[in-house]
């Protein structure tokens, strides 16, 4: 699968990188690998990344986004819509996990990693539903981020079935175009 990084935010590059390897970390624990696509934020350049257009059941989308509407939770760092169907649309909040990163004495990346791989799992289990442990929590704790979050075997396993249905999915449109 591969995830199309949307910028949106501006966020210093490295902080990004950090944070997409701290979701890649986390989200191979769970069996899963992901490739990360930087992808630009006007139309005119997107024919530098070809990829980026392209729509496959395949491609989640990624947004970060510099702040969260004031409506929001406070403890609110990101949100995805999920649909049994196949959402892949993710949304985390930079100013947000810059303000948790401070608060938990922590690292930008490392909360905005984990904010990351907790909205893709949103996406892969097809729901809004948090657990009361472990990543897919609705609420962390500074002494969460202090261990390694993960998701549950339980959680790890229908996240891998859900890729590879989408995968299935895939193959006749990719069959299609040879």
């Amino acid at each position: 699968m591969s995830v199309h990084v949307y910028n949106m935010a501006q966020a210093p590059s490295s902080t990004v990188d950090r944070a997409k390897k701290e979701a890649g970390r986390i989200l191979a624990e769970a069996g899963l690998r992901l490739d990360w696509v930087d992808c630009p934020l006007t139309s005119s350049d997107m024919d530098r990344v070809p990829e980026c257009r392209q729509l496959r059941p395949t491609n989640l989308t990624l947004r970060i986004i510099p702040q969260a509407a004031a409506s929001l939770k406070k403890e609110m760092i990101g949100f995805a819509l999920p649909d049994p169907g196949g959402a892949i649309h993710a949304t985390v909040f930079y100013g947000r996990a810059e303000e948790f990163a401070e608060a938990f004495s922590v690292s930008t990346a490392l909360v905005l990693g984990h904010a990351i791989a907790h909205e893709i799992g949103h996406l892969l289990l097809g729901s809004e539903k948090h657990s009361s442990s472990g990543l897919m929590k609705a609420q962390w704790r500074k002494s969460d981020l202090r261990v390694q979050l993960r998701f549950s075997s339980k959680q790890a396993e229908s996240m891998k079935e859900e890729v590879a249905r989408r995968m299935e999915r895939a193959a006749p449109l990719s069959a299609g175009r040879r």
